[in-house]
């Protein structure tokens, strides 16, 4: 074994001993029977109850106060998870837990010397990184007298399953920090020495920093060496009892060897890389004041601090470096990469498991739409027609922005517009890891519109789709379906999750939480994607056509919609909208103008932001057969939204319809439309409207689904309206706003 440093051991004694009256707190609270009350940081409570139930952040907050979870608006299954939590019941774990558990132990592997004598673990943090204790690789030279063994564990015979071993390769790559609060070292896989697996079948386990992983009196598991035996799991019971800004501190039995381990937690997503650990009852003293002694003394490093120092580091290495470490910063999923086919349920029917789970709890109203403020304690309530309730006053908070150039990151203060040049959001060229919208977003199956009659025929095909999705073109959070015709989408589908929303803005590259966008749109690069036939989609020439100098670039999946989900994956998502295939012409003073497009935008920002709630957004233009011609591109006079959230396990929705006909025709008469966008059009140009999901299905031709469709709360009789007579439908008002 590889023994751990004097000056490790002597500073994890040292915060053991010291964390003593902590960890005998989080015991008191176990025995009590109130294990949320163990964790003193209200926002990562909140953030991982809201995970774990599935729930919004005001029912959050109840559960927290211990609230009786059969008194709050809550399924099954969330009302059982709730009470686990505040620890009144048995505590299961589904069956998939044993399963992403093993797609996970795949990625684990025992560190050794040629030999084969055991020095400790560790496990592959990317296709080609692979992370252990810097006490178990301590430098680049001992890296290449080092072998990672994979599999080497007990079949269900308990016979040892043929083991695969491979060479690291330091000179390609190796970074580490002897810090006795960090100890890592992360190192390239180098070549297969023997065995059956290659490199892909390895999987590995994502670096996710994210603050709704754990919380103290949380439980946590370990695969390890131990010993250097074979592949052990420790499982569950054992109990994360205290923390320090680097490092956690839980309970669990470990042994030499085990150095390099992942610690998961129960979604198999990895909180700490464990370094050191042994039993303390000695060091305590004995049990006063009726407090419980903690029992085994066990320190891991926290990944987020791990993910903090590598960042801070990446702009010191080569760029094939940077590029090696960004793949793993940045791995776009929280899952273990092998949770495929072999463990994973078909797309369409496949359970959310550690991904943010859905927030969906709008109160629905049938009161007219109206607007109230409450001035005890500062919130507006507004209905158009979900009733939300809005605090304001927030605090922003600056965080690492993103240099697009370089893909690494930067120190950017929003206060200083020069801090940075105006940012470029590019995407990235390699298309394989874009997963697009997830059908079980809002913890209930919700597949993407379906194309009807004769529009098939008229999808454009993705050159490198999958075989069962050949019209669907994925991008970060969202996908969208071409109409090669009108070289516009049929649809657009985007997933928000508005309780982990990053906006960065465009001119700084600051990157802060829920910030209006509070920017006009602006002559921004936009790319084509190389999966469609040029021929199928609109080009940057044509907007560059004098027939075309009223219309801008409108987003279809706004920009700020799938910036969700951390930093680097906000930027992803945000790069993504500027491709050609989720651009539509929208009228000067339609795209821009709040009573029109950007008022839908702003209204679809505010709810799912404000509130922390899980929303899906389908969005598209509506093609009609005399659409007005502009450079021989018909251009659609309207454009729809349908957004759809859960409500007690089931589907609610609503959907709005824009127009901007006036402003075509205008155009064409050779106007420039109206003198002034901005006065109070609500009576004289009424142009967003609130419509049933019928209408939208009649005006596009597809087809949302039975849920969606009984989730409605369109007013009635919106269906049976003339689509030429759009005077009577009720239009929009965003009172909160005052228009």
């Amino acid at each position: 074994m590889q023994l751990v440093p004097k000056v490790i051991q002597k500073a994890v004694r040292q915060r053991l001993m010291e964390s003593i009256p902590d960890q005998q707190e989080t015991l008191k609270k176990i025995e009590e029977g109130k294990p949320l009350e163990a964790e003193k940081d209200e926002n990562r409570k909140l953030a991982y109850i809201q995970r774990q139930v599935k729930c919004s952040l005001s029912v959050a907050r109840r559960i927290a106060d211990r609230e009786d979870p059969a008194n709050l608006p809550l399924n099954d299954d969330q009302r059982n998870k709730a009470e686990s939590l505040q620890g009144d019941t048995a505590d299961f774990v589904p069956i998939c837990f044993l399963d992403i558990g093993r797609a996970a132990s795949r990625s684990v592997a025992i560190v050794t010397l040629p030999d084969r004598s055991p020095k400790g673990t560790g496990f592959m943090v990317s296709p080609s990184l692979f992370l252990t204790n810097q006490h178990v690789i301590p430098s680049s030279a001992d890296a290449r007298n080092r072998l990672i063994e994979f599999t080497y564990e007990l079949d269900p015979d308990k016979q040892t399953t043929p083991v695969t071993q491979f060479q690291l390769d330091p000179d390609t790559f190796y970074l580490n920090d002897s810090i006795d609060d960090l100890d890592y070292a992360l190192v390239a896989i180098g070549p297969k020495r023997n065995g059956p697996l290659s490199v892909s079948e390895l999987g590995f386990l994502p670096l996710v920093d994210a603050n709704d992983k754990w919380i103290t009196a949380g439980f946590v598991n370990i695969i390890q060496h131990p010993n250097g035996e074979f592949k052990q799991l420790v499982v569950r019971e054992n109990r994360i009892t205290t923390h320090s800004n680097n490092t956690l501190i839980y309970g669990t039995d470990t042994l030499p060897g085990s150095s390099g381990s992942p610690v998961f937690n129960d979604d198999w997503e990895v909180l700490a890389l464990h370094h050191w650990g042994e039993p303390h009852r000695a060091i305590a003293d004995l049990r006063s004041d009726g407090l419980p002694i903690p029992g085994l003394g066990n320190e891991g490093i926290r990944i987020s601090a791990i993910i903090k120092e590598l960042i801070d580091k990446l702009p010191t290495l080569t760029k094939a470096q940077q590029n090696l470490l960004s793949e793993a910063l940045n791995p776009g999923f929280r899952h273990p990469s092998l949770l495929g086919a072999s463990v994973r349920q078909p797309e369409a029917t496949r359970a959310i498991l550690p991904d943010p789970p859905p927030d969906p709890k709008p109160q629905l109203s049938k009161t007219p739409q109206a607007m109230l403020y409450n001035a005890s304690n500062g919130t507006v309530s507004f209905t158009v027609p979900i009733t939300i309730s809005l605090s304001f006053g927030q605090v922003e908070q600056t965080v690492r922005a993103v240099s697009p150039e370089k893909n690494e990151p930067q120190e950017v203060s929003p206060e200083d517009p020069g801090a940075a040049e105006a940012i470029v959001f590019k995407p990235a060229p390699d298309y394989s890891n874009r997963k697009g919208y997830d059908p079980t977003f809002l913890g209930i199956v919700l597949p993407l519109p379906g194309l009807t009659g004769t529009q098939p025929d008229l999808a454009a095909i993705n050159k490198q789709a999958l075989p069962n999705r050949p019209f669907e073109f994925t991008y970060q959070n969202f996908s969208l379906v071409m109409n090669k015709k009108r070289r516009l989408p049929f649809f657009t589908a985007v997933n928000i999750d508005g309780g982990s929303v990053v906006q960065i803005n465009r001119q700084t590259g600051a990157i802060t939480r829920n910030e209006s966008e509070g920017l006009e749109e602006a002559r921004e690069t936009w790319y084509d994607d190389p999966r469609i036939d040029p021929k199928e989609t609109t080009q940057d020439t044509l907007y560059r056509t004098a027939d075309f100098r009223i219309f801008q670039r409108g987003h279809l999946v706004k920009r700020t919609d799938p910036s969700w989900g951390g930093a680097e994956r906000a930027f992803k998502g945000q790069s993504d909208t500027f491709h050609f295939t989720n651009c539509s012409p929208q009228h000067e003073k339609f795209n821009p103008i709040n009573t029109r497009w950007a008022g839908v935008e702003d209204w679809i920002t505010r709810v799912s932001d404000n509130e922390n709630i899980r929303v899906t957004v389908f969005s598209g233009p509506v093609f009609g057969d005399n659409d007005p011609l502009f450079s021989n591109l018909p251009v659609p006079k309207q454009f729809w939204k349908v957004i759809v959230w859960s409500e007690n396990g089931k589907i609610r929705s609503t959907s709005i319809l824009a127009d901007q006909g006036d402003l075509l025709q205008a155009a064409q008469s050779g106007r420039e439309g109206l003198d002034d966008p901005n006065a109070d059009s609500r009576n004289k140009f009424p142009k967003t409207y609130h419509v049933s999901i019928k209408t939208i299905e009649k005006l596009t031709g597809l087809d949302f689904g039975n849920d969606v469709r009984r989730g409605d709360s369109a007013p009635r009789g919106g269906e049976s309206l003339e689509f030429s007579d759009v005077t009577q439908l009720q239009p929009i008002v965003f009172p909160d706003k005052g228009y």
